[in-house]
């Protein structure tokens, strides 16, 4: 695993895969064309986004486009994405644009890994996406722990309300969200390397969470 650097999505892919964390589907483009192919072959609306080490915080960056639902969209978009990273990075330090389907329909989780001040790392869930500042609900964990740590944890959050709780449809599976914290869990005590991970947002549907979006960061 590459050291003292953010991951590429291709590396941060590999390595959630390994601990069975979850990632949308995802094209790596490095063209227009090559991001108009992909948008094609979604069935909705797409997001675009940079993937370059160097631009961990791409949002900030205005170097992320949603709800791209057409080839000549995709092509503008790719080219609006790379031009906003280039005010940024230098073109070496673009891997490509990630072409993504657009998840809408769930409830969004954060899940994230960082260095504790007493333990090597400590664990993190709660509400994700914007509602991470405006709720400023979550709980922490030090691996490794147990499902019915993991589920007191959840439990301890808001999460659980808005998983179970749902206003616009039917409960959301509480226990699938508890099996990917121990599972990041796991990775968070097993690999070394990784100092910092934010999953946000996991994605809650019916069929379980996945990761939208992962910026993991390895040390020296």
């Amino acid at each position: 695993m590459p050291r003292g650097r953010v991951l590429t999505w291709t590396e941060a892919e590999s390595l959630l895969s390994a601990f069975d964390v979850p990632t949308v589907e995802t094209r790596l483009a490095t063209d227009a064309d090559e991001a108009a192919a992909a948008v094609e072959s979604i069935p909705g609306p797409a997001a675009l986004k940079i993937d370059s080490p160097e631009l961990p915080h791409r949002t900030d960056a205005g170097a992320v486009l949603l709800g791209v639902d057409s080839p000549m969209k995709a092509r503008e978009a790719y080219d609006d994405v790379v031009s906003a990273a280039r005010s940024h990075v230098d073109d070496s330090d673009i891997e490509g644009v990630l072409v993504q389907p657009m998840i809408d329909d769930g409830v969004e989780t954060m899940v994230g890994v960082a260095p504790g001040d007493v333990f090597d790392s400590l664990v993190t869930v709660g509400a994700g996406g914007v509602l991470v500042e405006a709720l400023d609900d979550s709980a922490t964990l030090v691996p490794p722990f147990s499902r019915s740590d993991a589920r007191r944890a959840v439990k301890e959050t808001v999460l659980e309300d808005l998983l179970i709780d749902r206003r616009d449809g039917d409960s959301l599976p509480v226990d699938r969200v508890v099996d990917l914290l121990v599972n990041v869990g796991g990775l968070a005590h097993s690999v070394d390397g990784v100092v910092e991970l934010d999953l946000n947002p996991v994605v809650v549907t019916e069929d379980g969470p996945i990761a939208v979006d992962a910026l993991v960061r390895t040390g020296e």
